[in-house]
């Protein structure tokens, strides 16, 4: 985990709708690590989320580790990452753009019965 940011008015159905708010955790690339497939969408399918594309790090997680490398992975919790995790503090940015990001992965009916 790099780091993440809160979504503060979070109005969809998915994945805690009841909070109205999201919490997203992005994981970045060790800088020891490869992307082996380079720039791709995630599975193979350009409706989900690409990976190792963007080059970026919001920082408050594994402060650790330096460098700014690849985003790899994406995570959405309803509770701040810095509560949930001893390996993040708790410093807050927020990015209302992302509220309205929804994938079928993150639908909880789909979820339980998929």
């Amino acid at each position: 985990m790099g780091g993440w940011w809160k979504c503060t008015d979070y109005q969809g159905g998915g994945l805690c709708s009841a909070e109205g708010v999201r919490y997203y955790i992005d994981c970045n690339r060790t800088p020891t690590a490869k992307c082996p497939s380079g720039c791709h969408c995630t599975n193979d399918n350009c409706g989900n989320r690409s990976t190792c594309c963007n080059v970026f790090r919001y920082g408050q997680c594994n402060t650790e580790i330096n460098g700014i490398t690849e985003v790899v992975c994406r995570m959405v919790t309803c509770e701040t990452p810095s509560t949930l995790f001893v390996n993040c503090d708790g410093t807050l940015f927020i990015d209302d753009l992302t509220c309205s990001h929804e994938a079928a992965c993150l639908d909880l009916t789909e979820a339980v019965t998929g």
